[in-house]
């Protein structure tokens, strides 16, 4: 047997794998980012109704599964608990469209799809613990409307 010493990158070279070219094609439409203070309004709006019969208005139509997640609320869920906003940490903007919408007068929209990073805290009465707080850090996608 016979001892070699050699660096490990003298076994590997690096080749890149081909890819078709980008430039052809479009530069897609620039985001206009939703501003913090709307996004923690709407958020809030959301939080408020955690826990309540309200919170299945504020999921949207197309949120899958919306009505096993306001069960599970329901029935998981302490009455007493309520949740609360610590903190946003993040806020990004993935998709916008604009939409007219007839049955305001034809009136304009941009809609954007927002996802927030927040820290929030989870309040309620444990029979056997007393006051409990739950800390935790969520991701929320939100869907906001702003008139142009």
């Amino acid at each position: 047997m016979v001892g070699i010493s050699c660096p490990a990158g003298e076994f590997r070279t690096i080749r890149p794998i081909p890819v078709q070219s980008l430039r052809a094609v479009a530069a897609s439409k620039a985001l206009h980012p939703v501003s913090r203070p709307v996004v923690e309004k709407a958020l809030k709006q959301v939080l408020a109704a955690w826990n309540t019969p309200k919170l299945r208005e504020k999921l949207s139509e197309r949120f899958y599964d919306a009505e096993r997640v306001a069960d599970a609320v329901d029935s998981v869920v302490p009455r007493d608990a309520s949740i609360r906003l610590l903190g946003i940490r993040d806020v990004q903007t993935y998709d916008q469209k604009e939409i007219t919408d007839p049955e305001r007068g034809n009136r304009r929209y941009r809609v954007s799809t927002v996802a927030v990073v927040a820290e929030t805290q989870v309040e309620f009465n444990d029979p056997r613990q007393g006051f409990r707080r739950l800390r935790g850090v969520n991701e929320y996608f939100l869907e906001v409307r702003e008139p142009l």
